[in-house]
This record gives C-alpha cells, structure tokens and sequence, in this order.
C-alpha cells in the first residue's frame, strides 16, 4: 500500500455484535504484517483486543490489485466495541476481516513481485551481453569487478523474466561461465498494467472477501456496502 488508510468494520446480524476500527500503514519491505493497539481497554476488553489480533492472522489476506497476500502492513487497532449479550464467538473475526477489507478498498495498492540476486562470473568479452540480458528483463546491476580473466558480476532481477535464463547462459558461455541465482526479497512490479489486464481481477466483487458492514434495524440485518460503512459506525472515528 502506498498510504495510511482506516478501515471500519461492523458486524450485527440479529443476536451478534462487533465493532472494529482499524490504521493500516504500510511497512518495511519483508516485514510482513504486525499488529498493535492504541484502544483503550476501558472501551474494549484486553481479551476482545487479542481476540482482535487472532482473527488478523488467522487466514492470508488478498490485496486488491490481483488479489495476491497483503504484506508489509502495520496494522493499529484505534477503537472496538462488544455488547454484553449479544457478542458471541466469530462475531470480532467478521467485523476484523471486514475491516481490513474495507481499508484495502479504499487506498491504492502496491504489488509487489520475487527477484532474484545474481551473481555471475563471465569473460570481459560477453560482460556486455550479460548486463543487456539482465536490463532487458527488467533488473539492475551493479558495477562489475574487473579480474585478470574473468569479471564478476552482481545484479537483481525479477523471477519471472529470468527464471529460465540459466540455459540461455550456460549455452552462449559454452559452459566457462558461472551464474547463481537465489532469492533477493520483493519489489514493486515495472509492468504493472499488464498483469492487471491479464488477472482482470475485481476486487469489489471477490465473494470470498467482502469490505461491507452488517447492520440490525428492526430486527432485520442489513448491508452497508464498503464505500458507506465509515459513515455509518456507531464508534465515533478516532483518528491516530
């Protein structure tokens, strides 16, 4: 993700109740996904606060971009609330999840994609077409180590355009060359329209995930699509 973004949750069909607002940051690139609070536990329970937590990491959760794992996330509970009958056990994983969508639905995303970190040994006369092939798919190098007869080089590049050079290098070298690959960490894509038009992923349409809210009036639960949900919490929203 490329900004801050809250996120709110409700989930109140007959007989259940929860309410879950949450700060969504982006995060160091590997870190995966944290979690703290800043709720006040006179507002909600400590034991609701990690049952909160639980649920976060209970399943992978899909970014909006392809729908591939969220990552990288610092994730804030700001505000929560039970009620004394009516909350029961799943109610605060529906309401977290939901949460959690909703925020994603409501920022940009970044996706994110594996490289490689290259490390080649080659002759000074094929030094030139290694660093074409590598800039070619998309990588980087760095400055290459000069020797008496060979050079060594360095780089990074996405799998995905060059998981299958190996091949491509053993048979131009003639076998004298070396080439290592192993994994480097993620970046963001470079050919980010692309994929999105191949996936044609929607993510306000994904049935396995949903950012709406469940609302009881009358003794009939309602839907509040994600886009409104902010609107209608009945926690006051608590900007951290």
């Amino acid at each position: 993700m490329k900004q801050p973004v809250y996120g709110y949750g409700h989930f109140e069909p007959l007989k259940h109740y929860a309410e879950v607002h949450l700060l969504l940051e982006p995060a160091k690139r590997g870190s995966g996904i944290q979690f703290k609070s800043a709720c006040d536990v006179n507002q909600l329970s400590v034991s609701h606060q990690r049952l909160i937590e639980q649920h976060l990491f209970e399943k992978s959760h899909k970014g909006t971009v392809i729908g591939a794992p969220l990552t990288d996330v610092s994730v804030t509970l700001t505000n929560g609330q039970a009620h004394e009958k009516h909350t029961s056990g799943g109610d605060f994983r529906e309401a977290t999840w939901r949460a959690l969508r909703q925020a994603l639905l409501m920022t940009d995303m970044v996706l994110l994609e594996p490289l490689y970190r290259v490390e080649a040994t080659v002759t000074p006369d094929l030094l030139g077409k290694l660093m074409q092939d590598i800039t070619k798919a998309g990588g980087e190098t760095d400055a290459p180590l000069i020797r008496e007869t060979d050079v060594f080089l360095t780089g990074r590049v996405p799998v995905k355009t060059f998981y299958d050079y190996p091949k491509k290098f053993l048979s131009y070298t003639k076998g004298e060359g070396h080439l290592g690959l192993s994994f480097f960490g993620y970046d963001e894509v470079n050919d980010l329209e692309s994929i999105t038009a191949a996936q044609a992923y929607d993510p306000w349409h994904d049935e396995e995930t949903t950012g709406d809210s469940i609302f009881c009036q009358k003794g009939k639960g309602y839907t509040v699509k994600a886009d409104e949900a902010a609107q209608a919490m009945h926690l006051p929203i608590i900007k951290k």
